[in-house]
């Protein structure tokens, strides 16, 4: 599991708005404290706070409770909306509207008849 979640500093974290406290320790974060953000959730937590939660058998934000990292079918959700958007993204203006338009279209469909 914790392979899976990487160490960054904490000050690689800025742009994120990040928490002023890990809440497993209740102490500050400096920016140089190494820390793990949450592949789920995106809470940030002091390296050793996780790591030694995760030793305790915790598959879960200590914060949230949602589990650390998303499941393969999320995983590939997301990697399919990436996908798509990026796709849509290349096409010219007019043929991008288009393409939303259908989307939307088939949606409703979908959804609703």
């Amino acid at each position: 599991m914790k392979n899976k979640l990487p160490v960054v500093d904490f000050s690689r974290l800025a742009g994120d708005s990040p928490p002023g406290t890990c809440v497993v320790c209740l102490g500050g974060f400096a920016a140089s404290d190494e820390v793990r953000q949450l592949g789920n959730c995106r809470h940030v937590f002091h390296r050793a706070c996780i790591d030694r939660w995760i030793d305790a058998d915790g598959f879960t934000c200590p914060l949230c409770r949602s589990p650390l990292l998303p499941s393969p079918e999320e995983e590939e959700e997301k990697r399919l909306i990436v996908k798509i958007f990026t796709t849509i993204r290349s096409f010219p203006l007019s043929i991008m509207n288009l393409q939303i338009n259908l989307f939307i279209s088939n949606l409703y469909v979908e959804n609703y008849l």
